[in-house]
């Protein structure tokens, strides 16, 4: 059975995403993106049909998927200053 982590649980899930990306200069404009997303930013795209725990839990998430994005692009060497 497959591990799930929880909100807020660090430990890699195991999933792996394949990305294909046109060029550097495009994998920096994400890398960029990543960096310049903000909690707000989170939030005014969580979903908010399922009450405000709901919605907090949700903008956790995507901030943490952003995390993970950002860390994956900054191993493959795409660091905004």
């Amino acid at each position: 059975m497959k591990e799930v982590a929880k909100y807020g649980d660090r430990r890699m899930a195991g999933m792996t995403i394949r990305l294909s990306i046109r060029d550097e200069s495009h994998a920096m404009a994400l890398a960029q993106l990543c960096k310049r997303f903000l909690w707000e930013d989170c939030l005014k795209y969580a979903d908010a049909c399922d009450g405000k725990e709901r919605e907090m839990a949700h903008a956790n998430e995507i901030s943490l998927a952003i995390l993970d994005l950002e860390n994956s692009l900054a191993d493959a060497g795409f660091v905004p200053r």
